[in-house]
């Protein structure tokens, strides 16, 4: 019998070795495709539900909760790093459909997963309460870039998701690359519009006001952003293979 103090680790070890088992090797990929013929399989579905558990659901609402200074904010956030951990393994270790190397789905991973490190580690040291000697003086920058972070990594998370989504279906390569971007950027937009709205009306009234500028001015910043970037996604030809 292993020891008690790492029997609550068994899990993510069998999962660790499951993802080390997982080997591309001798994988064919039918000419022109972007993945093999396989359907997904119970694993792959399972990170998927996990990540956008974590990614989609509960790293946003702790963000939102910390900006409120909710008591919640910390415990939510740990149960998001738990989640996305399990989902992380599992996302190695399936069988079925298989993608084709360097797609932008794993290229990406590695950057969102720093962005979730980086993050941990600046709320962990915030957690501490150190505010003696150097502490004091870093802290007000550790506190502005534990913000600054937290509130990327919604949309950096989004962008992952739609990278998942694309690379799973093997689709928006060659010339529909240009098309693709256009209508995941409205549609995106779309989104953050009811979301930022959304939580300038629920918990953004002392925000609003530190920063002095009325709703309709980040109504119409996103709008602007929004349509900046479709002007210039619409009609131009992509041709990434």
């Amino acid at each position: 019998m292993p020891p008690p103090s790492i029997r609550p680790l068994l899990p993510l070890l069998a999962l660790a070795a499951l993802a080390a088992a997982h080997d591309h090797t001798g994988v064919t990929i039918p000419e022109g495709q972007h993945t093999t013929d396989e359907p997904l399989d119970a694993l792959l579905w399972l990170h998927i539900l996990l990540m956008t558990t974590a990614f989609g659901i509960l790293y946003p609402l702790g963000m939102v909760l910390g900006l409120v200074r909710n008591r919640f904010h910390v415990p939510v956030q740990i149960g998001a790093s738990c989640v996305a951990i399990v989902g992380w393994f599992l996302g190695h270790a399936h069988g079925g459909r298989q993608f084709e190397d360097g797609n932008a789905h794993s290229a990406y991973a590695p950057f969102l997963a720093a962005g979730v490190v980086v993050q941990v580690l600046l709320g962990l040291y915030l957690k501490l309460h150190l505010e003696r000697g150097w502490h004091g003086r870093i802290r007000g920058v550790v506190v502005t870039a534990h913000g600054v972070v937290g509130r990327i990594m919604p949309v950096a998370s989004w962008v992952q998701m739609l990278f998942g989504g694309i690379t799973a279906l093997g689709f928006c390569h060659a010339d529909h690359l240009g098309q693709c971007l256009a209508h995941f950027i409205m549609g995106s937009s779309f989104i953050a519009y009811a979301i930022v709205m959304t939580l300038m009306t629920l918990v953004g009234q002392a925000w609003l006001r530190r920063q002095g500028r009325a709703p309709e001015f980040w109504d119409s910043l996103i709008i602007a952003v929004w349509g900046f970037v479709n002007t210039f996604t619409e009609h131009v030809r992509w041709t990434i293979q």
